[in-house]
């Protein structure tokens, strides 16, 4: 122009006369090809078209987005010429080096990949004055890559929000109605599952996605009351209908964070499922929950579904990959049906939630023990006596007490079942034990009359657990509770109390059913008895003298008598056939080697 070139314009009349069809990419001149100057880009995109298929949509993710300043639309693998994809190419490549005009570029760009798309020319596509029909005629007609295609009109066009959520609105129920008339698996638009990629079509609206919402709700709502306003039965497909559009119109608040639209959904969902329910149309009740996927809102759902026995119809028909649903079926299981296991052990299958429900089970069982020991040094408070200055705190001998105490072994009960269908046996053991203990509590009340008082065995320190075992309870109860605290006693330390200073030997002989009397704990026994010797009894020496004939060593034996000074035991010995024994062993070798 005026007898100057300008690489600009050159570039902007290339890229017209290839979008034209005037020109081909293979006739490019020598002088055509240097305004490429990216040569590998054109060559990469012929050669790995189809691997970047996949991608189609990855474009769409950022507000910013232009065509001319990101990587070309990829394209459905369908059988067009090679010769289209590689002028979508060429122009793409020539509009990264324009300086000036790159809108220009861009829109020409745009309009040949339209043309590509809907198969129609891209001079009629140029001056066609009514570009809004144009684009619906081209989606009936069942056109390619429909969301890339409308995204290039609605950038072609410079469409408002208005314009663009009034198209997808009118597209949206045009495809929800045929879904419900032809009971399609799955709601589809522009070749889009919308249960799964609706969330690409509202990326059209940016940020504005409650323009779109509004839209559809206001649709949905008069559409409802119409229904209900006239004098013919509603049919479950009206329903249906209504309930998808509510789906969409929710998903339109929630990717904006609209809480005004989320609310307005929430309570005309509830009128609907009271609606629904007349019907009994647990099927779309569910998809309604399941849809909308606020548990804590709708739980009221849960409860519709359990009075009408439909609990398993949300199992079958709920995602097992829902984290959401099956955090709020917990939640309303221990709230309002604590005491019902089979539906826990329904949800606990389908989820395979052994484990949590086992938790729940345990933590419930500790808040109700919490609960209880708090009651109790309250109590205590009241009656003048301070619970920290005392060795333990007390339990009254009550209906309530013994009630909490048997809550709480029921809870571990449970939780051990569900930890050993979750194959937790280390965490089934000790909720088994957990369980005991409380066993053990309830059966410290056994011959108290009413009001009487006992000592808590819960929520032990190691100093509350040796006094206990030394002094108050029997073996048995003493195992159970050591087992439950994982408490290694010293059990020579026990048994010197037990026996030898509180003259009880059944604790003895429980303890030889269950436990061995080794060597080492004989010895320190006798080593308290001669130490303590000034303050045992005749009985507690004799109890001494039981406990040393107990011991399965003959050598052992004869070696503490002796040192104990127990000259009955030691001739014993020597009268009942053990005299060779004792000559080769510890008369032979002596004391220290023996």
């Amino acid at each position: 122009m005026f007898s100057c070139e300008n690489s600009d314009v050159e570039i902007l009349k290339l890229c017209y006369s290839l979008a034209e069809g005037l020109q081909m990419p293979y006739q490019l001149t020598a002088k055509e090809r240097m305004l490429l100057n990216k040569v590998s880009n054109f060559k990469r995109y012929s050669s790995n078209r189809k691997a970047l298929l996949s991608s189609r949509l990855s474009s769409l993710s950022s507000p910013s987005h232009s065509p001319s300043t990101s990587t070309p639309f990829l394209y459905a693998e369908l059988p067009f010429e090679s010769s289209c994809h590689d002028t979508i190419s060429v122009i793409q490549t020539l509009s990264e080096k324009l300086t000036i005009g790159s809108e220009i570029a861009t829109t020409i760009l745009m309009t040949y990949r339209v043309s590509f798309n809907i198969q129609i020319p891209y001079h009629v596509v140029v001056s066609n004055p009514d570009d809004m029909n144009l684009l619906k005629n081209a989606l009936e007609l069942d056109c390619s890559n429909k969301l890339e295609v409308v995204h290039d009109f609605i950038l072609i066009h410079n469409w408002n929000k208005n314009q663009i959520s009034d198209l997808i609105c009118e597209e949206i129920i045009n495809h929800l109605n045929c879904h419900i008339k032809t009971k399609t698996d799955h709601p589809l638009m522009w070749d889009l599952n919308l249960n799964t990629d609706f969330n690409y079509i509202l990326r059209l609206l940016h940020d504005d996605c409650s323009i779109l919402g509004y839209k559809i709700f206001s649709y949905a709502r008069a559409l409802f009351k119409a229904y209900i306003t006239s004098n013919t039965d509603m049919k479950i497909s009206e329903l249906a209908f209504i309930i998808e559009i509510i789906i969409r119109a929710h998903d339109c608040f929630s990717a904006d964070c609209n809480m005004e639209g989320i609310s307005a959904i929430l309570n005309k969902c509830q009128t609907i499922v009271m609606h629904l329910v007349t019907f009994r149309s647990w099927k779309l009740i569910v998809r309604l929950l399941t849809s909308i996927a606020r548990y804590s809102e709708m739980n009221y759902v849960f409860q519709i579904l359990k009075e009408n026995d439909q609990f398993e119809f949300l199992l079958m028909k709920g995602s097992r990959q829902d984290s959401a649903l099956k955090i709020a079926l917990l939640e309303y299981l221990r709230k309002y049906c604590p005491d019902n296991r089979d539906l826990y052990k329904m949800v606990a299958l389908h989820f395979a939630l052994f484990s949590e429900v086992a938790l729940l089970w345990e933590r419930d069982a500790k808040s109700v023990m919490k609960n209880l020991i708090g009651i109790s040094k309250l109590e205590m408070q009241n009656n003048k006596i301070n619970p920290d200055t005392e060795p333990y705190v007390i339990f009254t001998n009550t209906d309530g007490t013994r009630l909490c105490l048997s809550k709480a072994m029921e809870n571990y009960t449970h939780a051990t079942e569900f930890h050993l269908q979750g194959e937790k046996l280390t965490r089934a053991m000790h909720t088994a034990k957990q369980a005991e203990l409380l066993a053990v509590q309830l059966s410290l009340f056994n011959g108290l009359p009413a009001s009487a008082t006992t000592v808590c065995i819960l929520d032990l320190e190691s100093s509350q657990i040796i006094n206990l075992i030394s002094s108050l309870l029997s073996f048995e109860q003493s195992l159970i509770l050591v087992e439950a605290y994982n408490y290694s006693p010293d059990w020579a330390s026990v048994l010197f109390s037990q026996c030898i200073l509180q003259n009880n030997m059944t604790y003895l002989e429980h303890f030889l059913n269950h436990l061995p009397l080794t060597e080492s704990i004989t010895r320190d026994i006798c080593r308290r008895f001669i130490s303590n010797f000034n303050i045992i009894n005749q009985q507690g020496t004799s109890n001494m003298k039981i406990i040393l004939n107990k011991l399965p060593s003959v050598h052992a034996k004869y070696q503490i008598a002796s040192e104990s000074g127990f000259n009955d035991i030691v001739e014993d010995l020597i009268t009942t056939g053990q005299l060779c024994y004792l000559k080769d062993t510890v008369w032979k070798r002596g004391y220290k080697n023996s």
